[in-house]
This record gives structure tokens, C-alpha cells and sequence, in this order.
């Protein structure tokens, strides 16, 4: 009690927008918790706590008692919590003045928006199981064919170029105006749905409560465990397993599947919009 915790990010940024949900547990039991993250979350991770000292990855010159890595937050704490996961959602969210600065980017659509993504990191030095995981945007074309919703860009990095040689439906591009994860899941709070493959978006997603659709191959991550189709780390997201090899199958399940979530939500929106 009343110690100065250092937990400090090791790995991806969807990796520590999971497990950044412990910390307010630490800091409810007496910790002064610094919490070290990517530079791209700096903004986003102090909406976990106004009482927490988030920084960027250079930790030099941080005066600290103890310190973890936030994936072994669960083991560290697990006298006290067992095998329960805080499953507070939302646990991060955009502060109201950049979500209000999002709605300009975005198009004036009374209809459902949707965010896509597509693809994340190649990180070739984990080898196949993480190039498996992407598609690519032609890939997702059976999803950006259903009718009836406004595709909504999400994608960052050198693979959203392959907007470039799209042909097929109109997908809204607002990423020129995205600097970081703050910016991102700003315009995520004006979604309707996000379909994503298995990447820190679909963690984003997941983290502020929105509905998320995540495609993911047929050996995934061990987070998803086996089986099922929901996430006890995150209650509104739908999983859809691939069979082996490509996503291709996973496209289809949800493809097949998109209609009636559009049918049903549209009919609420409308319905709203009346009220």
C-alpha cells in the first residue's frame, strides 16, 4: 500500500489495451500505478484512470518500488482475483470533445456505419501464424457487398494503400485525420458495428463496448480459447473461426450473416432517430 507501481507495455498495442483493464484494480488497493505504453496510446490509455501517470516507452528517469510487464498483471494478481477477469465495459474511451471533432470526419449517414479492417501487422519474425491473420481488402469484398450500410475505413499503415486499387463499393476513407488510438476510437464511438480481423482494433472495439465482429484463422490466438464464439475479455464481441488456411471462410460466415444484423439495427436506429 501506498508503493509506486511501475507496469510496463512488452508487447502489442491490443495486447496492452486488454490487460489495461487491471489497473484500476491496483490502484483501488492503495498502489500509485505509471503505466508505460506505445506512443500511439499515450492519449487513450489515461481515460483508465484520471489518478494514474500513463507515459510514453522511454521508463528513464521514472522513480518506481516495483514494477511488471501488463501481460503478467493476471498472475501477479491472481491471490486476489483468481481466475475472474474485470470485465468493467467500457474501460477506455475518447475524451467528448475529440468524439464531437470525429463526427466531421465522418459522412452524413442516416444509416448504419460499419468499420472495417482487414489487416494487421505482418511481424515476419513470428512467421506464419501472424501473416495468416490479415486478408486483403479485395479479400473482404463478400462483407463490403452486403447492402444497406456505410463501410467506414479503419485501417492504418502501408496496407491501407490497397484503397487505392478498390473497385468494388464506396468505403469512406477518415484515416488522413488519425494520429493515434485516441483519434481512432473516436470515430469508433460513431459506429454501429466494427468487422475486424485479429488486431488491436478489434481490442479497441471491444475495450469502449462497441459491437465487434472479429475474424480470426483456425489455430488462433490462446486469448480467444477454442470453440466458441464470444470472449469472456470482452462481452460484445462475435468471433468467427476460419477454417484452415486463409480467412476466406470466416469472410463468408460473416458475409452470410451481416444482413440481419443490418435489417435488425437499422429498423432500431430509425426508430430512435423518430423517438
Amino acid at each position: 500500500y501506498g508503493k509506486t507501481l511501475l507496469v510496463y507495455w512488452e508487447q502489442g498495442m491490443g495486447d496492452v489495451i486488454q490487460f489495461i483493464r487491471y489497473v484500476p484494480f491496483l490502484e483501488r488497493n492503495g498502489a500509485n500505478v505509471i503505466v508505460s505504453v506505445p506512443q500511439p496510446l499515450e492519449r487513450l490509455a489515461q481515460s483508465i484512470s484520471k489518478h494514474v501517470n500513463v507515459i510514453g516507452p522511454d521508463e528513464s528517469g521514472v522513480d518506481y518500488d516495483l514494477s511488471c510487464s501488463i501481460l503478467s498483471l493476471p498472475l501477479a494478481l491472481v491471490g486476489r482475483l483468481g481466475g475472474n477477469i474485470p470485465a468493467s465495459i467500457p474501460y477506455l474511451y475518447p475524451e467528448k470533445q475529440n468524439v464531437e471533432k470525429a463526427a466531421l470526419w465522418l459522412p452524413d449517414q442516416s444509416g448504419l456505419r460499419i468499420g472495417i479492417v482487414w489487416a494487421g501487422e505482418n511481424r515476419p519474425r513470428r512467421g506464419y501464424n501472424y501473416r495468416s491473420r490479415s486478408i486483403n481488402l479485395n479479400g473482404f469484398r463478400p462483407i463490403i457487398d452486403v447492402p444497406g450500410a456505410c463501410f467506414i475505413n479503419l485501417q492504418f499503415g502501408q496496407r491501407r494503400e490497397e484503397l487505392k486499387a478498390w473497385s468494388g463499393p464506396e468505403i469512406f476513407d477518415p484515416m488522413d485525420h488519425v494520429e493515434d488510438m485516441e483519434d481512432t476510437a473516436a470515430i469508433i464511438a460513431h459506429l454501429d458495428l466494427v468487422i475486424t480481423v485479429d488486431t488491436s482494433v478489434a481490442h479497441l472495439a471491444g475495450a469502449m463496448g462497441k459491437p465487434v465482429w472479429m475474424l480470426t484463422r483456425s489455430d488462433c490466438c490462446w486469448r480467444w480459447l477454442e470453440n466458441r464464439d464470444d470472449s469472456p475479455w470482452y462481452p460484445t464481441m462475435r468471433i468467427f473461426r476460419s477454417q484452415p488456411g486463409s480467412l476466406s471462410h470466416a469472410v463468408d460466415l460473416v458475409a452470410a450473416a451481416l444482413p440481419d444484423f443490418i435489417a435488425e439495427h437499422a429498423g432500431q436506429k430509425q426508430f430512435s432517430e423518430v423517438e
